[in-house]
């Protein structure tokens, strides 16, 4: 139950939310969303991100 999750995530932080922004936290916690979202997909990072050090890493090895 992510919603749950989510709340609990917030329990944990001591902050409350509105059950609008808990609706929105869910929403673009998705992994759908965050594959659509250039932020969080790397699709963004400059090749002089790359060359100047910045190390990324997934499933526990280097990327880029």
């Amino acid at each position: 139950d992510t919603m749950r999750t989510i709340e609990k995530i917030c329990d944990f932080l001591g902050k409350k939310l509105e059950p609008e922004e808990l609706d929105m936290v869910l929403k673009y916690s998705s992994f759908q969303a965050m594959k659509e979202n250039k932020m969080s997909n790397f699709s963004l990072i400059t090749d002089d991100l790359v060359t100047n050090g910045l190390v990324l890493m997934r499933k526990g090895k280097e990327i880029l």
